[in-house]
């Protein structure tokens, strides 16, 4: 990654990654900031990674370098815990400056009504105090599809 120019769109298509593959993809974009695509498209129907590969993209959200604008993950079923892989993604992106599309599809398939104001809701929007609401994500315009 170090020697070529920075990406500006990144697609997985039937790539077969675990979760170590993820914490290798992600760690290795946060050691070259100035590779980090604009965009990251996974279509995850063959990906093999669980919740902590998840995690790892999570994380490179709350990298304070990271400049992902537009992050989609298509096909990624059977989350264990989605209520707690949500407030994970929310909770990064309360730190997250940059992104402005986040479609986390199918996770988000039969999550709760409660878990989705609970976790988006104050990361998009706290309300709780004048800072807070200063310190909210202002940047994400769109918590859906990316490519219509």
């Amino acid at each position: 990654l170090r020697r070529h120019s920075p990406l500006k769109e990144l697609s997985f298509t039937e790539a077969h990654m675990s979760d170590s593959d993820m914490q290798l993809f992600v760690s290795s974009l946060r050691e070259n900031a100035k590779m980090i695509p604009r965009t990251i498209h996974m279509d995850c129907e063959y990906c093999d990674f669980g919740p902590d590969g998840l995690r790892f993209m999570a994380e490179l959200l709350e990298d304070s370098d990271c400049s992902l604008v537009h992050l989609e993950i298509l096909n990624k079923e059977n989350i264990a815990d989605q209520d707690d892989m949500t407030k994970r993604f929310a909770e990064a992106l309360k730190r997250n400056k940059t992104l402005k599309t986040l479609d986390l599809h199918s996770i988000w398939e039969g999550l709760s009504a409660e878990s989705w104001n609970a976790s988006f809701h104050t990361a998009i929007c706290d309300k709780t105090s004048i800072e807070a609401t200063y310190n909210s994500n202002h940047t994400l315009t769109c918590l859906g599809t990316l490519f219509p």
